[in-house]
């Protein structure tokens, strides 16, 4: 197994951390952001495990939903492919992970850049939301669709 070692910047952020921790209004600030990046993960936690219900659910319907009209196919391949951009969004934007730890020691310009990240992340969480409750729409259309219209090839 080969040795890690540590770099000057694993050494800066280092110090960074004590200084943060030994000083009670920095901790605090620290405490209350990383909180706001949790309840954001949180949140990024129920888009995805919504969007793995829908691609589940057409694992088991969709050749089912689709076989009912092409209106039908059309509204669950649009509505699957929004859930799967919703899903994208939010592993590629949202749970990209990088430690707040590594700018404590520029001071409030440091802050504002965290707090610029974390707005940022949270207007992708809201269109990741948005885009996979349209997705969703999407596909329970296609659903109201084969109960409409039970028959294989009902409407052309």
């Amino acid at each position: 197994m080969a040795k890690i070692t540590s770099k000057p910047h694993h050494e800066q952020e280092a110090r960074a951390i004590r200084a943060m921790l030994a000083d009670p209004e920095r901790r605090a600030v620290n405490d209350l952001v990383v909180r706001q990046f949790a309840t954001m993960q949180v949140r990024a936690g129920y888009v995805l495990t919504f969007c793995g219900v829908v691609i589940t659910t057409t694992g088991f319907s969709g050749r089912l939903i689709a076989g009912t009209n092409a209106l039908a196919q059309g509204c669950i391949i649009a509505g699957v492919t929004l859930v799967l951009v919703a899903a994208w969004l939010v592993l590629v934007a949202v749970l990209r992970v990088k430690w707040t730890t590594q700018s404590l020691e520029l001071g409030d310009a440091a802050l504002a850049q965290v707090l610029a990240r974390r707005d940022q992340r949270n207007m992708v969480l809201r269109a990741a939301t948005l885009v996979a409750m349209v997705g969703m729409s999407l596909y329970v259309a296609a659903i109201a669709i084969m109960l409409v219209y039970p028959r294989v090839g009902a409407i052309r």
